[in-house]
């Protein structure tokens, strides 16, 4: 069995204007399409994330932010601020989108700051990729100071790979808040090949017509966010519940592979919410999983995929 690799992943929501009003919720959220060429989830629509390196747990984070923003970051029991750190920065990496803020102005609103970097930001974005620990260097001493909004973020979901897995990771997901869409923004090229602003619904439809794919967790979370039609609401109910890990747990026979999630008869713990998706069928063809049937308690959705 592999020990899970820590993991941070970013829900980046920005407010919509009044000419969508009729659009269900009243924000849109960031997904990124991974590279064809990933050896982890290709092609398939995620959150921008990655993992947890150990630079981020450096004690200079822990220094400035014990000296900037003292008791304004309300961590849960078994979270640290390294979590957070790895957000901000994989999300930068990824989409160069830069969570930061003014570190003798510190920001307490319900939204997190987008910072605009001196010089070439490809560049940098770059370097930090091959180097984590240059992040510190690059955003609070080269660039007026700032600091990442580490504690706008808020803990929405927590997911562990399930045991029988080869590549692990025990991933938290933050919300984020932004009060419009960075236009200037951009993929990488490299780890991902394109991102796009969706609304939650929007982006559920197009998983069914099969114009996106989206993995398991991505498609529960954004199922969850149908659920919260305001980033208000988003927020304030993210900050007040109480954040279990899901584990998924895998059911195998010759013909379907079975992803039983909390609420599931076959897993052990309840589901958050009953109009959530509970049981993943996979149907195995030609040596592959062809395609997922995603189940909740009020209908089915098909997502099909050529290899994960």
């Amino acid at each position: 069995m592999a020990a899970p690799r820590l993991a941070s992943t970013v829900i980046v929501v920005s407010k919509a204007d009044r000419r969508y009003k009729n659009a269900g919720c009243d924000y849109r959220v960031l997904l990124i399409k991974r590279s064809g060429a990933s050896s982890f989830m290709p092609n398939q629509h995620v959150f921008p994330g990655g993992v947890v390196e150990p630079s981020d747990s450096a004690i200079s984070w822990e220094n400035l932010y014990t000296s900037k923003c003292k008791n304004r970051i309300r961590t849960e029991s078994e979270e640290k601020l390294a979590y957070r750190i790895a957000a901000v920065r994989e999300t930068f990496e990824e989409t160069g989108l830069l969570l930061a803020c003014d570190a003798n102005k510190i920001n307490d609103s319900l939204y997190c700051s987008v910072a605009r970097l001196n010089g070439d930001s490809q560049s940098l974005r770059l370097q930090i990729n091959n180097n984590s620990s240059l992040f510190f260097e690059s955003i609070v001493n080269n660039n007026d100071a700032l600091i990442p909004c580490a504690s706008n973020l808020v803990p929405f979901a927590r997911w562990i790979t399930p045991i029988a897995e080869k590549k692990r990771f025990d991933t938290w997901f933050y919300v984020a808040p932004i009060r419009e869409i960075d236009n200037s923004i951009a993929a990488d090229g490299s780890e991902v090949s394109s991102l796009t602003w969706l609304f939650p619904e929007e982006a559920m439809e197009l998983a069914k017509n099969l114009k996106i794919r989206l993995p398991p967790p991505t498609t529960y979370i954004i199922q969850e966010l149908c659920n919260r039609k305001t980033i208000d609401d988003l927020v304030l109910r993210s900050e007040s519940a109480t954040l279990s890990p899901c584990l998924p747990v895998i059911h195998k026979s010759s013909t379907q592979i079975i992803v039983s999630l909390p609420g599931d008869p076959l897993h052990a713990a309840p589901s958050p919410s009953p109009n959530l998706l509970h049981r993943i069928v996979a149907t195995v063809k030609d040596a592959s999983l062809s395609e997922w049937v995603i189940h909740n308690s009020l209908a089915s959705s098909h997502f099909f995929f050529s290899k994960l």
